[in-house]
């Protein structure tokens, strides 16, 4: 009985080192994945230099290692459940983002008819549980990590699921390396919810951004493309967004891009849902965006 209990030990120790060693290579070396997310790096430092922001779609449509680095891009865009134009977002924003007003900044606000926040939802702000403080961005942000429930398990977790989907799916472990069918396009486009009601009161975080944004960068609102047939369908739904974000744009004197109507970009083959880019392609496209993003500069 006492050698079982000791082996117990033995394990349980052994297990808890292996467990400690996982977190705090997550947390300090970027070895493992510190969560399915993996959005810690965005909570480590008060960033200076160019920014974009939005949900998902420009998370997976924007490489900002692929940009020039003289912009120093980083890309602050996360889910559309964390990051509508909702008031906690545009709080965070503001205030854990700071330009050096010396430099040549870039501001990208990624917009499309799901970026709005629903009134009729009641739900919890995302960044709302947080309570940081500019202290917290520093190498460790306790804050997000206790708020996040980050913890050596959970860290484990994670990195398991992820080996076993290499397992599963070998190179293409990441579904966002995969191509969507056109089977799959009208299936899920029949099953997708229409786009929330808007108004020009639905866009007081935008202009709050465009205008706190222009003090220290150049701003553009950029629709980041989709599938053509899911295009399509955000435009039938929500058929005043366009005009409502150019009116927006020009009030505001920024620029507005709509990339879908752009055949240069994109097309159906390099998405891996109707509205995520494959993430092999996302790199190739981002240099297209430098480059539009070049001229623009040149221009003003």
């Amino acid at each position: 009985m006492k050698n079982f209990i000791h082996l117990l030990l033995k394990i349980f120790l052994v297990s808890t080192v292996f467990s400690i060693v996982v977190y705090s290579a997550a947390l300090n070396f970027k070895i493992f994945n510190l969560n399915e997310n993996n959005f810690y790096d965005l909570f480590t430092s008060i960033h200076d230099r160019s920014v974009i922001a939005g949900t998902s779609r420009s998370r997976y449509f924007f490489n900002s290692e692929s940009f020039d680095p003289k912009y120093n891009f980083k890309n602050f865009s996360f889910t559309v459940g964390m990051s509508p134009y909702d008031d906690s977002y545009t709080d965070f924003l503001i205030n854990f983002i700071k330009q050096d007003s010396t430099k040549n900044n870039i501001t990208i606000l990624s917009v499309d008819p799901y970026s709005f926040p629903n009134d009729l939802v009641d739900k919890d702000d995302y960044f709302s549980k947080f309570e940081f403080q500019k202290d917290d961005f520093k190498k460790l942000n306790f804050e997000y990590i206790i708020k996040e429930k980050i913890t050596p398990f959970t860290v484990i977790e994670s990195n398991i699921k992820n080996i076993l989907r290499i397992f599963r799916y070998g190179k293409n472990y990441q579904k966002d390396n995969r191509v969507i069918s056109k089977n799959e396009i009208q299936n899920k486009i029949s099953k997708m919810q229409k786009p929330n009601n808007l108004n020009d009161s639905s866009f007081e975080n935008l202009k709050k951004l465009i205008i706190h944004f222009k003090i220290t960068s150049n701003v553009i609102l950029i629709r980041t493309p989709v599938v053509n047939e899911f295009y399509e369908f955000e435009n039938n739904k929500s058929p005043r967004f366009n005009y409502l974000i150019d009116s927006l744009s020009k009030k505001n004197g920024v620029r507005y891009i709509d990339l879908n109507t752009s055949a240069n970009f994109t097309n159906n083959s390099d998405f891996y849902d109707l509205y995520h880019l494959n993430k092999k392609y996302s790199k190739h496209v981002s240099k297209k965006m430098g480059k539009l993003i070049d001229s623009i500069e040149l221009k003003n």
